[in-house]
């Protein structure tokens, strides 16, 4: 009796909380208005608190069979951001090998400018197999802004990008959430390999992608006569892990001012957001008109179109889970200068691209979520000016790193041989007939 009226209790509050989440994005303004560490405060602790004490996401061995055979791709799928291209590549990958699937849009007032696959959105996931291309507290939310009808019953399978080599505590009991976690570099494998008893696989991801008609320089504002170095990143993903500062420290390292035939670009989006971070990035290229920086929200073939015009990739990032943007440039044949450390250690490689080395240092207090106790890496600004150099003034050189980078990617990270590899684990599950 008093076990059935506290479910009945719950089972309002969590009707509450449900209607409540409908409403988050007009409170996200004011969040962040009190300070960006407020919002994430509120979605890694308050959420937390929440979720454990009124929701329940253990999976059960006895999943539901009458749901029919194929995979439900649960996340940002309309999103113009590394974790919309991330389903979206798997969604392309799936349908190379015939697998069926359909798309949840997790969080529907998110940037919605993607619509490659609005098509493909359904609102139930109906599926025997669910995918989360989100984090253990994005997850959390989306259960208790959708009900947890969206995980009982299916087979919950964790498929997303991490940054920094331990797992966080707060997500220790969230792994054992799946019934197995999926982890698309080898990196993220090691660290979510401590914090949980579910398999943790090495399952990579494809990185297709068309090369895309109508841009050129002039599209972008660019000049036509400079070799251009390029790095995008987004102020969101964090200013000291993506480290533009040591990309324009490079640059100005590599060649003095009065050299007018190189430039760098630095595609930046929502640096509006973080005020203080724009300022430094715009104070360190003052008087340098070679450096130009873009804070704008481009498409996702934008982003693309302005990789093509450009001539060498940069990333002296210090952890990526993945590494999107590196794999993107390398398939387009420019070749990628990259700190040899984390997630695109996997496919960037002494032959085909040039590996930046580094030491590791301690990720300060708010440079990142869950950074206490974390080290990231601290690459070599004077080994990457190098590198700038030898790739201006050395063809040959450039050409060989450009080609093996183009091969590599090519051969390992397209959609049919990714789209085999999941069928073949699904298959392996028994979630799929052979």
């Amino acid at each position: 009796m008093i076990r059935n009226l506290i479910e009945i209790i719950k089972k309002k509050i969590r009707s509450f909380f449900q209607i409540a989440m409908e409403h988050y994005g007009k409170l996200k303004p004011f969040l962040f208005w009190v300070s960006p560490s407020a919002r994430v405060y509120f979605k890694t602790t308050i959420l937390r608190v929440i979720f454990k004490n009124f929701y329940s996401m253990e999976p059960s061995a006895l999943y539901d069979k009458d749901l029919r055979q194929g995979v439900n791709l649960i996340g940002y799928p309309l999103a113009d951001i590394g974790e919309g291209e991330f389903i979206r590549q798997t969604a392309k990958s799936l349908e190379r090998v015939d697998v069926d699937f359909g798309m949840y849009n997790s969080k529907t007032k998110l940037g919605q400018s993607n619509q490659q696959l609005a098509s493909l959105i359904q609102t139930k996931n109906s599926y025997l197999v669910n995918i989360f291309h989100l984090k253990p507290d994005q997850i959390e939310a989306s259960i208790i802004r959708h009900g947890e009808s969206l995980v009982s019953g299916h087979f919950n399978i964790g498929y997303w990008a991490w940054e920094l080599s331990k797992c966080p505590s707060a997500w220790m009991n969230s792994l054992n959430y799946f019934h197995e976690i999926w982890c698309p570099s080898r990196f993220i494998q090691a660290s979510l390999s401590d914090g949980s008893n579910r398999p943790v696989l090495y399952i990579p991801p494809a990185f297709d992608i068309d090369k895309p008609k109508g841009y050129d320089r002039r599209y972008f504002n660019l000049s036509e006569e400079q070799f251009l170095f390029l790095f995008v990143f987004d102020f969101k993903s964090s200013f000291a892990r993506k480290n533009p500062m040591g990309c324009i420290q490079a640059f100005q390292s590599a060649f003095h001012k009065g050299k007018e035939g190189v430039g760098l670009v630095l595609k930046s989006m929502d640096g509006e957001n973080y005020p203080n971070e724009f300022k430094s990035l715009n104070k360190a290229v003052q008087g340098d008109p070679r450096i130009k920086i873009l804070n704008s929200t481009f498409t996702s073939n934008e982003i693309i179109g302005l990789m093509n015009v450009c001539d060498v990739f940069v990333s002296l990032h210090r952890s990526e889970g993945i590494g999107l943007s590196i794999a993107q440039s390398m398939l387009l044949g420019k070749p990628a200068i990259a700190t040899n450390y984390s997630g695109n250690t996997d496919f960037t490689r002494s032959d085909n691209s040039c590996l930046v080395d580094y030491k590791l240092i301690a990720v300060k207090k708010d440079e990142y979520l869950f950074s206490k106790g974390q080290v990231w890496a601290d690459p070599n600004v004077d080994q990457a000016a190098n590198y700038m150099r030898r790739l201006v003034e050395d063809h040959s050189y450039r050409n060989t790193v450009a080609e093996a980078g183009r091969s590599y990617i090519r051969t390992n990270h397209n959609s049919e041989t990714v789209g085999r590899n999941y069928r073949s684990r699904l298959v392996e599950l028994g979630l799929l007939g052979g």
